[in-house]
């Protein structure tokens, strides 16, 4: 009876230590978004908050906060209104590239790619607001002030 018991716990023992063993494995940052749903306390709804960790390129997993559970994430994230961005701890992080459509001087349109350098908020560990602008507001700054315009 015992045997039994043991053969039979012992698997999602297994399981269970090893959840909480094993980093996620990533080759880049992309590779480490997370999603919590968190409570707006104004509106009293359920939101999906995500965040983009770093990878470890050392370690090729995603950094310790990945792991974090939900109610320290959405504290972390959701409460600062930071969810879609990324983390970071350098500048350098917070470099966001989009293929932007150009109209050429023929009147056709042309997709170029345009990189924008974001900081990095340091108080909250992630890059500035104006990084999770969506792909046609990103755009239009990043071409912009590409043009100086």
């Amino acid at each position: 009876m015992k045997l039994q018991t043991f053969s039979s716990v012992f698997p999602f023992l297994v399981l269970m230590l090893a959840a909480g063993c094993f980093p996620r494995e990533c080759q880049e940052h992309a590779n480490c978004v997370r999603t919590c749903d968190c409570l707006d306390s104004a509106t009293q709804t359920s939101l999906p908050c995500a965040m983009t960790f770093l990878c470890e390129v050392e370690t090729k997993s995603c950094e310790a906060d990945y792991d974090m559970d939900c109610d320290a994430f959405c504290q972390a994230y959701a409460a600062p209104k930071v969810c879609g961005s990324k983390r970071c701890t350098l500048d350098a992080e917070c470099s966001r590239t989009a293929n932007c459509a150009v109209a050429g001087a023929d009147g056709n349109t042309e997709e170029i790619s345009c990189t924008q350098q974001f900081l990095c908020d340091n108080d909250v560990g992630v890059c500035e607001s104006a990084y999770i602008l969506d792909d046609t507001a990103f755009c239009e700054l990043c071409l912009a002030n590409a043009t100086g315009g």
